[in-house]
């Protein structure tokens, strides 16, 4: 599989001096990138139209996003660098599955605070009122 890996910088308010700084990423990123399935990753302004910081979006090789990990403004080049090796190492799906989770331990609580035992019934309630 080929891999490939696109840094952009942004104009006026999207220039960020991390993407300035940021030429390469750690070697052997390429190789984590394959163990992953990813064969694009673009790292680049979060918006194009708003300053909202840098992206890194990883996407599969029949063009679908996968993931999307994002830093601050004021994040530097190391962090971003950082970020990209530790979520490859630690594997997409991984953090996926972890985001997953977190995202329906807090559906099941809200569920539960109104009173239903699952998120299921909350959700089917809300549709009915």
């Amino acid at each position: 599989m080929k891999t490939q890996v696109t840094i952009t910088n942004g104009f006026g308010w999207n220039n960020y001096k991390a993407l300035a700084t940021l030429k390469s990423l750690p070697v052997g990123t390429r190789g984590l990138m394959r163990d992953n399935r990813i064969a694009l990753l673009k790292i680049e302004p979060y918006d194009s139209e708003r300053p909202y910081g840098i992206a890194a979006r990883y996407y599969k090789t029949n063009g679908d996003l996968v993931f999307t990990q994002s830093w601050e403004e004021d994040d530097t080049a190391d962090d971003i660098r950082r970020g990209v090796t530790r979520l490859l190492s630690k594997g997409i799906t991984v953090q996926i599955d972890e985001t997953a989770a977190r995202i329906a331990a807090k559906e099941l609580a809200t569920a539960q605070a109104f009173g239903y035992s699952t998120a299921a019934e909350h959700q089917a309630a809300r549709r009915y009122h």
